[in-house]
């Protein structure tokens, strides 16, 4: 007769829960898991094709027009005044020499002068102001001022006794000085029309 040990015994035991515990366990049913709710779909980032937006530089108004403005202004100015005291000495030569009718001629010259200084002040104050009609009055002021200074030129009397001068040459040199200097101003006051970005405007005194 064979006899089993308590201590065996047990251990047996023991082992046949264990598995009877793993089969009970293997046999329960998974709990399912149910997830509810909309699916979230993720936009893909949109590329840019095509025309890029394009960058305007935008550049600084020449300041042409306000420095020849100015400039315009100034000989103006100076030409005004000059032309107020050519009034005055003519009126003192007539009043004390006997000047044959030159210091009359001298006045009606300086009156004019001084108007043609009030004319450039003006024409400079309107280049200031970026008009291209400021321009075009200055060019008939420099034509106007030409022409005067051939007039006096031809109309002045000179006397070339003792001087040693040539009349041809005296009367050469003036008519030519007259019309370089003058042509060298109206280049200088076509300036604001020649250079880039210079915003004149379209006004014109000839259509």
């Amino acid at each position: 007769m064979i006899h089993k040990s308590p201590r065996l015994g047990n251990g047996m035991e023991e082992k046949e829960d264990f598995w009877g515990e793993v089969e009970s366990a293997q046999s329960d049913a998974i709990p399912s898991v149910m997830i509810t709710g909309q699916p979230q779909t993720m936009a893909a980032p949109q590329q840019m094709y095509g025309a890029q937006p394009q960058m305007i530089m935008l550049q600084q108004p020449s300041s042409a027009p306000k420095v020849i403005g100015i400039f315009v202004i100034i000989y103006g100015a100076l030409n005004a005044l000059g032309g107020i005291i050519g009034v005055f000495g003519g009126a003192l030569l007539e009043s004390q020499f006997d000047t044959g009718g030159s210091g009359t001629m001298m006045i009606a010259f300086s009156m004019l002068s001084t108007l043609i200084g009030v004319g450039f002040v003006l024409s400079g104050a309107q280049i200031n102001q970026r008009k291209k009609s400021g321009v075009q009055l200055s060019w008939i002021l420099i034509l106007v001022t030409l022409i005067l200074g051939l007039a006096q030129i031809a109309l002045m009397p000179v006397d070339f006794t003792g001087t040693g001068v040539n009349e041809s040459f005296y009367y050469g040199s003036q008519i030519g000085g007259q019309v370089i200097c003058n042509g060298i101003c109206g280049l200088l006051v076509a300036i604001p029309l020649m250079v880039n970005n210079s915003m004149m405007d379209d006004s014109s005194l000839w259509g």
